[in-house]
C-alpha cells in the first residue's frame, strides 16, 4: 500500500485564502508521494475533471490518496466518485453546507464514500456526525493553523520557511 497526495498549485502567502492548503502540502510533501491532478488554472472545468479522475484511477484500489476538500473550483462533483473507486483521506478546510446552511446542498453525501475524514474543528465534526457521516471516520484537528513561522513574533511569518 502507498500513500499518495493531490498537490495543488496554490501560490504562496500567508493569507487566509491559501496558508491552510500550503501548509498540509508542504508537510505531505515530505512524507508521502505526490501526484498532480491539476493542470494549468486557465483549464477547462471539463478538461480539469478528466485529469482529476484519471490520477485519481491511477492510484491501486488498495493505495490511499490524500486530498484537500474543497477541491479545485469545477472538481468537487468528483468527490463522490473518487471515494467510491479509491480509498481516499479527507482533509476539509470548509464547508459550503456548514456556512450556509440555509442553501440546500448534497455536500455532505459527496464525503461519506471517504475513508476518513480529518475535520479542523469539534463545530465541524459534529455536523458531519449530524448529516450522516460515522464518527469513527473523522479526525477532529482541533487547529486553525498547521505551520506557525518561527519568526512569527517579529510579524515577518512570510519571509523565512523556517517553523517550530
Amino acid at each position: 500500500m502507498a500513500v499518495y497526495y493531490f498537490s495543488e498549485a496554490y501560490s504562496k502567502g500567508m493569507h487566509a485564502g491559501n496558508k491552510a492548503r500550503n501548509d498540509v502540502e508542504a508537510i505531505l510533501y515530505k512524507k508521502y508521494k505526490r501526484l498532480t491532478p491539476y493542470g494549468k488554472k486557465s483549464q477547462n472545468k471539463l478538461l480539469k475533471s478528466f485529469k482529476l479522475m484519471r490520477t485519481a484511477l491511477s492510484a491501486k484500489k488498495s493505495d490511499v490518496i490524500i486530498m484537500q476538500y474543497p477541491l479545485q473550483r469545477g472538481c468537487n462533483w468528483l468527490v463522490k466518485n473518487i471515494t467510491k473507486k479509491r480509498k481516499c483521506v479527507l482533509i476539509i478546510h470548509d464547508l459550503d453546507a456548514l456556512r450556509y446552511p440555509s442553501v440546500p446542498s448534497d455536500e455532505v453525501e459527496k464525503l461519506k464514500n471517504a475513508y476518513r475524514i480529518i475535520s479542523h474543528n469539534e463545530k465541524m465534526t459534529k455536523f458531519l456526525i449530524e448529516k450522516g457521516i460515522a464518527k469513527e471516520k473523522i479526525q477532529n484537528l482541533g487547529v486553525f493553523d498547521y505551520l506557525i513561522p518561527v519568526s512569527y513574533t517579529h510579524l515577518r511569518a512570510h519571509e523565512t520557511d523556517q517553523y517550530l
